[in-house]
C-alpha cells in the first residue's frame, strides 16, 4: 500500500474520524485483523461504498452517520429497516443481470438523499462491495456529476481499490453514458433557445425587476430546464417555480408569468 500524507496531520484526521484512530501501535498481522474495516468514502461526508458485512455493522452505520442505504445484493436482507431508508434492488453479479432500471433508480435515490434537508449520507453495498455496488455508484457519478464513465471509474478506483464491475455491467454503463450524453445535449439545446429569447424581451423586465432579481429568475428557470428529462416550455417552468421555489422570485410571481408569456407569444 502506498503511503498517505494527511492534510492537517493526525490531529485534523482524528477530529474528523476519531473512530479510525487508536492510541495503541498495531505492528503484527494478527493485530490488524482485530481492527474494524470501514466502507470506502467516495464523496467526503456523503457517499460510501462497502460490503454487506459493513452494512450490517451498527457501529459503522452509527459512526459514519449513514441515513440511506442502497442494498444491491440478491438475497441479503436490509439490516436496519426501522432505522434507515433503503433502496432494495435484488441484483445478481453475473453476465445476465439487466441494470436498465437499477441504474437510474439508484442514481435518483442517492441524489435525493444527498440533497435532502438536512443532507443524508448514503452507503451503497453489495456482497463484497466490488461489482454491483460499483456499477450503481458509477451511474450516480456519471449522471449527477456529469462525468464520463472513464473519469468516474478512475475516481472510484482511487478511493476503493477493489472496484471491479463485471464486463456485463461495464457494457451497460457505456450504454447509460451514451443515453446521458444525448439527454444533456437536448437539454442544453433547450436552455440555449431560452436564453436567446431572453435577450429579446429582457428590456421589458427592466421596468419592474432589478438586475439582481432578473439574474435570480433567469438562474432559477435555467436550473428547472436542466432538471427535467426533456426540454420543457417556459410556461411549465414558471408554474413549477411559483409552486416549488417562490422565494427565488422574492414575490415576483406575476412578473415571472409576464416574462414567460412574452417569450412564448413571440
Amino acid at each position: 500500500m502506498d503511503p498517505v500524507i494527511l492534510l492537517g496531520g493526525f490531529s485534523a484526521f482524528n477530529a474528523l474520524y476519531p473512530f479510525l484512530c487508536s492510541s495503541r501501535m498495531v505492528l503484527l498481522e494478527p493485530e490488524r485483523h482485530t481492527l474494524t474495516i470501514y466502507p470506502s468514502e467516495i464523496l467526503e461526508g456523503a457517499l460510501y461504498q462497502g460490503s454487506v458485512s459493513q452494512a450490517s455493522d451498527y457501529g459503522i452505520i452509527k459512526n459514519l452517520h449513514i441515513t440511506h442505504v442502497v442494498n444491491a445484493t440478491a438475497k441479503c436482507p436490509d439490516a436496519f429497516p426501522n432505522m434507515l431508508c433503503y433502496l432494495r434492488l435484488h441484483l445478481s453479479d453475473d453476465s445476465e443481470q439487466n441494470l436498465v432500471e437499477a441504474l437510474p433508480l439508484a442514481s435518483r435515490f442517492i441524489n435525493a438523499a444527498l440533497k435532502a434537508e438536512p443532507a443524508g449520507r448514503v452507503l451503497v453495498h453489495c456482497s463484497m462491495g466490488r461489482s454491483r455496488s460499483s456499477a450503481l455508484t458509477l451511474a450516480f457519478l456519471m449522471e449527477h456529476r456529469s462525468w464520463s464513465l472513464l473519469h468516474a471509474l478512475r475516481w472510484l478506483k482511487e478511493r476503493r481499490a477493489c472496484t471491479a464491475p463485471n464486463v456485463n455491467f461495464l457494457r451497460q454503463l457505456l450504454t447509460y453514458e451514451e443515453q446521458l450524453t444525448v439527454k444533456i445535449s437536448a437539454l442544453k439545446k433547450g436552455a440555449n433557445n431560452f436564453f436567446s429569447n431572453q435577450f429579446w424581451f429582457s428590456g421589458i423586465l427592466d421596468t419592474w425587476i432589478t438586475p439582481d432579481e432578473l439574474y435570480g429568475a433567469n438562474l432559477c428557470l435555467f436550473s428547472v430546464l436542466l432538471t427535467f428529462q426533456n426540454p420543457i416550455c417556459l410556461e411549465n417552468a414558471a408554474t413549477l417555480l411559483c409552486c416549488e421555489a417562490p422565494e427565488m422570485f422574492r414575490g415576483l410571481q406575476n412578473t415571472a408569468q409576464l416574462y414567460i408569456g412574452i417569450g412564448v407569444s413571440r
